[in-house]
């Protein structure tokens, strides 16, 4: 097989070709700052997804699981209380007594968190 002449492939047109475009994209350098600022945000928010794992995507991360978990207890702790309220028995005193302990516990935790953190 012999190479095509140099004047078969210039006059040579391809069916369903983009035709060239005249301006490249007009671009500033803040633009693409931005950009790449705005994607930052998202890239480490999904590494961050990755590494809570399974209980840490309920939880939350390590600043705010303590938290999360004090308030777990305390909103168990006053709904189990409700729930004895309407149960007969003079021995569940002493398991009121211990749920408002525990809850008054992790609220002490809370605000003590609280207190102790730095503003942003």
């Amino acid at each position: 097989m012999t190479p095509p002449d140099i004047d078969e492939i210039e006059g040579l047109e391809l069916d369903g070709a983009e035709p060239k475009s005249a301006d490249p994209p007009r671009v500033s350098g803040s633009d693409e700052a931005k950009f790449f600022e705005q994607y930052r945000y998202k890239y480490l928010l999904a590494k961050q997804r990755q590494g809570l794992g399974f209980v840490g995507k309920f939880l939350g991360s390590d600043g705010a699981a303590g938290t999360n978990i004090a308030g777990l207890v305390i909103a168990f702790c006053l709904i189990t209380y409700a729930v004895t309220l309407f149960v007969d028995g003079d021995h569940l005193a002493v398991a009121r007594a211990g749920l408002l302990g525990l809850a008054g516990s992790a609220l002490g935790y809370v605000f003590g968190v609280s207190a102790r953190r730095e503003p942003d």
